[in-house]
């Protein structure tokens, strides 16, 4: 797998509040494997976002904003890569 990231995010869980130091911010990578599709990774590399494998790049970002853009989530997308 590719480890230079195509796509970076950051989720925030609403419920948590943000003056807290515990407050869940998670970091996201967008990888491309190696027999190709892209996969949202955590950035310490674990594969916990369980997306599975999307055939292009669009396609991962629209998961990306169906998953976190929820009212549970907030997704801070720049997508930068």
């Amino acid at each position: 797998m590719n480890t230079r990231p195509i796509r970076v995010a950051t989720i925030c869980h609403n419920e948590d509040d943000v003056s807290d130091k515990a407050h869940r911010r998670v970091r996201i990578e967008l990888l491309k494997e190696e027999g190709g599709g892209y996969v949202w990774c955590a950035a310490d590399g674990s594969e916990d976002c369980s997306m599975g494998v999307h055939k292009s790049v669009r396609d991962a970002e629209i998961a990306a904003m169906q998953s976190w853009g929820a009212d549970e989530w907030d997704l801070r997308a720049t997508w930068r890569g």
